[in-house]
Protein backbone atom coordinates (compact mmCIF):
# COMPACT_ATOMS: atom_id res chain seq x y z
CA UNK A 1 0.00 0.00 0.00
CA UNK A 2 2.35 2.79 -0.93
CA UNK A 3 -0.67 5.80 -0.14
CA UNK A 4 -0.25 4.78 3.13
CA UNK A 5 1.47 7.67 5.19
CA UNK A 6 1.79 8.24 9.14
CA UNK A 7 2.62 11.10 11.29
CA UNK A 8 6.23 11.16 12.83
CA UNK A 9 9.20 9.12 11.56
CA UNK A 10 7.38 5.70 11.77
CA UNK A 11 7.77 3.83 8.80
CA UNK A 12 5.95 0.91 7.03
CA UNK A 13 7.50 -2.40 8.14
CA UNK A 14 4.88 -4.76 6.56
CA UNK A 15 1.59 -4.36 4.45
CA UNK A 16 -0.67 -7.19 3.89
CA UNK A 17 -4.46 -7.53 2.01
CA UNK A 18 -7.10 -10.12 2.03
CA UNK A 19 -9.91 -10.01 -0.23
CA UNK A 20 -12.81 -12.55 1.07
CA UNK A 21 -15.12 -13.32 -1.98
CA UNK A 22 -17.71 -15.50 -3.27
CA UNK A 23 -17.95 -18.54 -5.66
CA UNK A 24 -19.04 -16.06 -8.50
CA UNK A 25 -15.17 -14.28 -7.81
CA UNK A 26 -17.61 -11.34 -6.77
CA UNK A 27 -15.05 -9.54 -3.80
CA UNK A 28 -16.99 -8.86 -0.60
CA UNK A 29 -14.73 -7.59 1.98
CA UNK A 30 -10.91 -6.35 1.94
CA UNK A 31 -8.76 -6.34 4.65
CA UNK A 32 -5.63 -4.64 4.69
CA UNK A 33 -2.95 -4.74 7.79
CA UNK A 34 -0.20 -2.36 8.03
CA UNK A 35 3.20 -3.22 10.76
CA UNK A 36 5.08 -0.23 11.74
CA UNK A 37 8.61 -0.44 12.17
CA UNK A 38 9.46 -1.93 15.11
CA UNK A 39 6.44 -4.31 15.76
CA UNK A 40 6.49 -8.11 15.11
CA UNK A 41 4.86 -8.71 11.20
CA UNK A 42 1.17 -9.78 11.84
CA UNK A 43 0.92 -13.32 10.93
CA UNK A 44 -0.81 -14.35 7.19
CA UNK A 45 -3.34 -16.69 9.15
CA UNK A 46 -4.16 -13.85 11.60
CA UNK A 47 -5.19 -11.73 8.67
CA UNK A 48 -7.15 -14.17 7.06
CA UNK A 49 -9.10 -14.77 10.63
CA UNK A 50 -9.80 -11.21 11.16
CA UNK A 51 -10.99 -10.88 7.74
CA UNK A 52 -13.42 -13.81 8.36
CA UNK A 53 -14.83 -12.48 11.61
CA UNK A 54 -15.40 -9.20 10.24
CA UNK A 55 -17.46 -10.68 7.11
CA UNK A 56 -19.00 -12.50 9.80
CA UNK A 57 -19.89 -9.16 11.62
CA UNK A 58 -21.13 -7.87 8.12
CA UNK A 59 -23.85 -10.81 8.38
CA UNK A 60 -22.43 -13.19 5.72
CA UNK A 61 -21.45 -16.83 6.18
CA UNK A 62 -18.02 -17.06 6.30
CA UNK A 63 -18.53 -20.61 5.69
CA UNK A 64 -19.33 -19.49 1.79
CA UNK A 65 -16.82 -17.64 1.07
CA UNK A 66 -13.17 -17.93 0.04
CA UNK A 67 -9.97 -15.92 1.05
CA UNK A 68 -7.00 -15.08 -0.80
CA UNK A 69 -3.97 -12.70 0.15
CA UNK A 70 -3.27 -10.37 -2.31
CA UNK A 71 -0.61 -7.97 -3.00
CA UNK A 72 -1.47 -4.70 -1.41
CA UNK A 73 -0.37 -2.37 -4.49
CA UNK A 74 -3.22 -3.79 -6.06
CA UNK A 75 -5.43 -0.86 -4.81
CA UNK A 76 -2.73 1.79 -5.42
CA UNK A 77 -5.18 2.64 -8.57
CA UNK A 78 -8.95 2.60 -9.27
CA UNK A 79 -9.69 -0.46 -10.51
CA UNK A 80 -12.91 -3.28 -10.38
CA UNK A 81 -11.38 -6.10 -8.81
CA UNK A 82 -12.76 -9.74 -8.82
CA UNK A 83 -11.27 -13.41 -8.26
CA UNK A 84 -11.30 -15.95 -10.95
CA UNK A 85 -12.22 -18.71 -7.79
CA UNK A 86 -10.88 -21.53 -10.73
CA UNK A 87 -7.53 -20.01 -10.40
CA UNK A 88 -7.42 -18.14 -7.19
CA UNK A 89 -6.42 -14.99 -9.07
CA UNK A 90 -7.15 -11.25 -9.21
CA UNK A 91 -8.73 -9.87 -12.05
CA UNK A 92 -8.09 -6.29 -12.29
CA UNK A 93 -10.19 -3.92 -14.75
CA UNK A 94 -9.25 -0.32 -15.22
CA UNK A 95 -11.68 2.01 -14.53
CA UNK A 96 -12.44 4.40 -17.37
CA UNK A 97 -12.56 8.40 -16.70
CA UNK A 98 -16.28 9.23 -17.27
CA UNK A 99 -15.75 13.03 -17.29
Amino acid sequence: MTGFSSTGDSRVAYAKSCVVYDASGKIVHVHHVVDMEGVDETPESTVVERALALVKDEGLDPAELETLLVDPSLFDKPSHLRVDPKGRTVISEEIQNLG
